[in-house]
């Protein structure tokens, strides 16, 4: 007797690729997130204040995406709104928000880490005209 497809999809697990370990979410320091300067040449942040009271009402949703650098740190790849939100917060007295969920990404190739924030960007929110074409 078949299963059908909605048995199949309700069943479906995430996978990642053949050797690879999953994907776990970590805490991070916040002060220990470097912001990618080539997401600044492409994209503008814009206003946050939304996504601001939606963090302090729910928390974070959505963990960022960084890589690793040399001396405890990390670059983010994605959730640079979601960071500045977070970093308002703290400006305000917020202290929910030291540590951030991230899930460390580990890139194989050169263009990985500009294609992983080209991704990023294009799925996560409504681009302008320019930011499409860049």
């Amino acid at each position: 007797m078949s299963t059908g497809l909605l048995s199949g999809l309700l069943g479906a697990q995430p996978s990642t690729p053949a050797g690879e370990p999953p994907l776990k979410v970590v805490m991070i320091d916040r002060k220990n997130i470097i912001i990618n300067p080539d997401n600044r040449k492409i994209y503008r942040i814009g206003d946050v204040s939304r996504l601001k009271e939606d963090i302090k009402t729910n928390g974070i949703r959505q963990p960022l995406e960084v890589v690793e650098l040399d001396g405890g740190n990390y670059k983010l790849i994605g959730g640079e709104r979601r960071l500045t939100a977070c970093e308002e917060l703290a400006r305000e007295g917020d202290t929910r928000f030291e540590a951030l969920p991230c899930v460390i990404l580990k890139l194989k190739y050169d263009d990985d880490e500009k294609i992983a924030l080209i991704t990023a960007n294009a799925t996560a929110r409504e681009l302008t005209d320019g930011e499409r074409l860049a």
